[in-house]
């Protein structure tokens, strides 16, 4: 869910992983000229324990910024990591890494606090709530952003798999619609996405 080595968050620092940092050069160079001309990176948000994912990601996310913006070493990494947590995110911290550092990566740590904050069946449960999930009386929009709120709790979700679900949740008329002016359920998320927009929002304007 959280892998550092491919650029979702903005870190390079798992180490081990050479052809991430070697891919990432230029944005490197870009965070030390932005150094240069005074530019003060965002801190990241706190973080304890919240039974919402959105939560954890977007603390993730601002931590992998903030230590690439400062170019901190994946060890030097842990110290920084510690003072935004709280509570029992923070007593994680110290039980299970504070003392063995060295053994970690950014991915392992935070794949294992996810791990410690939610609870085991966590992901599967939002796996079945995701593939249940149909449009119903939402719009396009709200369906397709409650499908993506969804898959970040479980993660790992191929596009062409997520644009076969999408299609398969909307409402009869707009597939029907979709398929008759040559849309199928292929190609990129995005591009559904806004053919199902339009033609809503036709429906709209013909009663």
């Amino acid at each position: 869910m959280f892998d550092l080595r491919n650029g979702s968050s903005g870190s390079e620092l798992d180490e081990d992983d050479h052809s991430a940092r070697d891919g990432l050069v230029s944005s490197k160079r870009s965070s030390k000229q932005d150094r240069r001309l005074g530019y003060v990176p965002p801190k990241p948000p706190r973080y304890s324990v919240e039974q919402d994912p959105r939560i954890l990601c977007s603390f993730v996310r601002g931590v992998a910024r903030y230590l690439e913006d400062l170019d901190i070493t994946r060890v030097r990494a842990f110290d920084l990591i510690s003072g935004y947590l709280r509570d029992k995110a923070l007593h994680f911290y110290q039980d299970e890494v504070e003392y063995n550092e060295d053994n970690w990566t950014l991915t392992e740590f935070f794949e294992e606090l996810f791990n410690f904050c939610f609870d085991p069946d966590f992901r599967i449960l939002k796996r079945i709530e995701w593939m249940s999930l149909k449009q119903g009386n939402m719009s396009v929009v709200e369906y397709a952003r409650e499908l993506d709120r969804l898959a970040e709790c479980f993660g790992g979700m191929a596009e062409e798999i997520h644009v076969i679900k999408l299609w398969a949740g909307l409402n009869g008329k707009l597939q029907g619609d979709l398929w008759r002016d040559g849309y199928r359920p292929e190609g990129t998320l995005r591009t559904l996405v806004m053919a199902a927009k339009d033609l809503e929002f036709a429906y709209r304007m013909h009663g």
